[in-house]
């Protein structure tokens, strides 16, 4: 059995990431979606959603997904990996500097016990102006969510934030 993980901070979840585990999905048995924390960007932006909410959010976009899972963990990635038996770690890219970034992950998570593998895929057109950074904007200034989020993520946040 094919086990993919796909890790983000997802802070929300977009609809770009629901494109991206979509495909991924189609290319493996299993796709496990891993909520992370990401220090380095936490620091810059101060995250918009708590740990939970992230979790929430992303389980109600990808409910569709019958071999999709949604996790968290606040741990080493490749540990994460080796833990639920992942051989393949599933990134997306927008632009280049996307994939300078994620390459240059993608050697050390090579080099770290458990050696996995990464698979870059390409942002859809349709979804590569979409950013977690565009969703919280749009949120600070109460705009509208639609076409950034999934519709579910749109009604479970519209409840949370009630």
């Amino acid at each position: 059995m094919s086990l993919a993980l796909i890790p983000g901070s997802f802070d929300p979840l977009t609809l770009g990431h629901v494109d991206l585990v979509t495909r991924a999905a189609r290319m493996f048995d299993e796709v496990v979606v891993a909520v992370m924390v990401n220090g380095a960007k936490h620091e810059r932006s101060g995250g918009a959603f708590t740990f939970a909410e992230r979790e929430q959010i992303a389980a109600a976009s990808l409910a569709h997904l019958p071999n999709v899972k949604v996790i968290t963990d606040d741990g080493l990635l490749v540990e994460l990996a080796e833990r639920i038996g992942a051989t393949c770690l599933v990134k997306g890219v927008r632009s280049s500097g996307d994939f300078d970034y994620e390459y240059k992950l993608a050697q050390i998570n090579r080099r770290l016990p458990p050696c996995v593998e990464s698979l870059f895929l390409p942002a859809d057109s349709a979804y590569d102006h979409i950013s977690a950074t565009l969703a919280r904007e749009m949120l600070r200034y109460g705009r509208p969510l639609d076409g950034i989020l999934h519709p579910a993520a749109i009604a479970l946040l519209n409840s949370l934030r009630a």
